[in-house]
């Protein structure tokens, strides 16, 4: 659920889609100054252009099918400032580029256009409303029941910070219910200051409290809050840096978080071992909880990474490893039928059990040394299971010391249904 546009066009001179897309990819990385230069990153997949303009939102996305060119973005996680700058630019490249969108059309099965209608009517203020009564809307749906934890323009794969009570959560921090509630009894004339607190992007030029605001947006919801270990986060550290500084530049009195910037320039400038600053600021500077595959939920720390290995959902940081599988199993047999089943005593004859139990779920497992031969590695390792009604989860949390073993045992009571 989102605001955006989704239009298409015909493009003058070649229908080779491979060709369209790569002369959009050309054109976008010449038109882009700025602050947006450093923003841009560009992705030509087969036969998808992935461009984002922004780090906090998703990328535009355009494809070739038939001869025509499909485009679609979507804009609400950053605001109405970048809803327009968008505008603009397909609106320019269209002009320079020979594209003849469609901007206004609707069929029984599809319908084409912007969602806010700013590309029609051009008159911001109205699309500063439209952002806001989408906000508002959220409000009726987020307040209709006892619910909390909703995670609001943010990618789908974010993690809760942990042992955290909130409301609602957004790139920019936590918003209490008694905000939403405000919110949504609100007319139109009183909703500008709740859009200009919720949006990165709330005026129509990029602003130093547009630079600011993003900034802030990357260090809660994208920094690790370790030395940067490859590409991908070093341009990270070099954004959130670059926030900040062009910020200062339009307005020396700007106020920035100033302990957080220092940790991202240490790393930049070389520095080892920088110590994470005391600031509300940071979602990974905490414990994190993951939504997992069967309904599963684990927590690990906020600077762990996160992937996929087939069926395995992975946690890793350092020498530290967590492995998760999940399987379902039939009506007919018993979780404890199922747990009795699993990870035999025999086959772990010198290791430490361990056991889970609550009211839904129990488990057991080892902790172990291991020698690896054919990698030629020696670590420790927990396995173990736990099992609900229809599911159980496999864990192998890998770590290098035994001193490392009550943090591994704390993993896996975190793991729950």
């Amino acid at each position: 659920m989102g605001l955006g546009f989704s239009i298409k066009g015909k493009v003058g001179g070649t229908t080779d889609s491979e060709s369209i897309l790569q002369i959009i990819a050309d054109y976008t990385e010449a038109e882009s100054k700025g602050i947006f230069a450093t923003f841009l990153e560009i992705d030509l997949e087969e036969d998808t252009l992935y461009l984002s303009f922004h780090p906090c939102e998703e990328p535009v996305s355009l494809f070739v099918e038939d001869g025509t060119l499909f485009c679609s973005a979507k804009t609400n996680s950053v605001g109405p400032g970048y809803h327009a700058y968008l505008i603009d630019f397909f609106e320019k490249a269209g002009k320079d580029l020979s594209i003849d969108w469609v901007w206004n059309e609707t069929t029984d099965d599809e319908s084409y256009g912007d969602e806010t209608g700013y590309q029609e009517h051009k008159d911001f203020n109205d699309l500063q409303e439209c952002m806001a009564e989408w906000l508002q809307m959220l409000s009726t749906i987020f307040l209709k029941d006892d619910q909390k934890g909703y995670l609001v323009s943010l990618p789908a794969n974010t993690p809760r910070v942990a042992h955290k009570d909130f409301f609602v959560a957004s790139s920019l921090g936590f918003w209490s219910r008694n905000w939403f509630e405000e919110l949504q009894h609100k007319d139109l004339t009183e909703l500008e200051k709740y859009g200009k607190q919720f949006f990165i992007w709330w005026d129509r030029e990029p602003d130093a409290r547009f630079l600011v605001r993003t900034g802030v947006a990357l260090l809660n919801a994208d920094c690790g809050w370790h030395a940067p270990l490859d590409d991908d986060e070093i341009m990270l550290y070099e954004i959130i840096d670059k926030c900040f500084e062009e910020a200062k530049k339009l307005n020396p009195d700007v106020i920035v978080p100033e302990k957080d910037w220092e940790y991202i320039k240490a790393y930049l400038e070389g520095e080892e071992d920088v110590e994470i600053p005391e600031s509300p600021l940071g979602f990974r500077k905490n414990a994190v909880t993951y939504d997992i595959a069967g309904e599963w939920k684990i927590t690990v720390p906020g600077f762990f990474y996160s992937g996929l290995d087939e069926e395995t959902e992975v946690f890793w940081f350092g020498d530290k490893t967590v492995r998760n599988t999940v399987y379902s199993f039939d009506s007919e047999t018993t979780p404890d039928e199922m747990l009795a089943s699993l990870l035999s005593e025999e086959d772990y004859p010198s290791a430490e059990k361990i056991f889970f139990s609550d009211e839904k779920i129990k488990g057991h497992g080892y902790v172990y040394y291991y020698m690896n031969a054919e990698e030629e590695a020696e670590y420790w390792l927990l396995q173990a299971v736990k099992v609900e009604e229809g599911s159980f989860i496999f864990t192998t949390i890998c770590f290098a010391s035994m001193d490392e073993k009550d943090w591994a045992i704390e993993v896996w009571n975190s793991i729950t249904h």
